[in-house]
């Protein structure tokens, strides 16, 4: 039905994601405690790379932490997104825990394409010390990571800045942060695995590439599920040193929604 119609413009709205659990407890499980059968998830994978063309955007729960995910085509260029924001319920796990958020898109009536949205977050440690809740914005999307518009691409760009020498540990931090609804100020709790696990579950959606991205060795980290490797002690050490100085003891050194179309 879709092939006829080419003019569509299509969101996909769903409830659990393709793809693995970025905070999933066992990061070393073949499918990374991910929601879908295997064949049901490739299926699904390959009817968004077919309609990447039509897909105007991707919106999914469950995670209950705020993420995204980015598909890419058999050539390996990014062809179409995922969001998932941070649910009202706020959920515990090993692989961390989040504020309860909430979340309101802004789009584009005419094409109905995804401009920004503006995440906001209750502080439940302050919520219970004060015994009131009270609503905070916790960011805009393109101005928290700096992007020019909202696009496969510019998501490939936030993940592919993980793996920077240089801006990975900050930019990492930054996501991180978001991920838990601003509960954590820092990846401190989120170890070398744990911060490959939300690499490899953002940019390999298939449980073949994600499991691959999970083995490669320390010094070669797949950069998409199509992708030439990249030297994955970069992201790693460059993340644990920013989180070693909350471990120590001692002062710390200075230093509601929307559905378009498929993707």
């Amino acid at each position: 039905m879709w092939e006829a119609n080419r003019n569509w413009r299509v969101y996909l709205v769903g409830h659990t994601a393709p793809g693995a659990d970025d905070r999933a407890p066992n990061p070393t499980l073949a499918s990374g405690h991910g929601g879908l059968l295997d064949h049901h998830n490739t299926r699904f994978l390959k009817l968004v790379r077919r309609n990447a063309d039509i897909i105007v955007g991707q919106f999914f729960s469950n995670r209950h932490s705020d993420t995204f995910r980015v598909v890419y085509n058999d050539s390996g260029s990014p062809v179409s997104w995922m969001l998932m924001p941070p649910s009202v319920t706020p959920r515990r796990t090993q692989g961390g825990s989040n504020n309860p958020g909430i979340r309101l898109y802004k789009y584009d009536n005419s094409t109905g394409n995804v401009l920004d949205y503006s995440q906001y977050y209750l502080d439940l440690k302050r919520a219970n010390r004060e015994k009131r809740a009270e609503w905070q914005l916790g960011y805009n999307l393109t101005s928290y990571y700096f992007m020019r518009e909202v696009s496969a691409r510019s998501f490939h760009q936030i993940a592919e800045s993980f793996t920077s020498p240089e801006a990975g540990p900050a930019a990492f931090a930054r996501y991180y942060r978001a991920n838990s609804a601003f509960l954590y100020d820092s990846p401190a709790n989120c170890y070398p695995q744990c911060q490959r696990s939300h690499y490899c579950a953002i940019t390999c959606l298939s449980y073949s590439d994600y499991r691959a991205c999970m083995e490669s060795p320390a010094s070669a980290l797949p950069s998409s599920g199509a992708s030439a490797p990249r030297r994955l002690d970069r992201l790693l050490l460059p993340l644990f040193l920013l989180s070693l100085p909350s471990l120590l003891p001692g002062p710390a050194p200075a230093a509601l929604l929307a559905a378009v179309r498929p993707s």
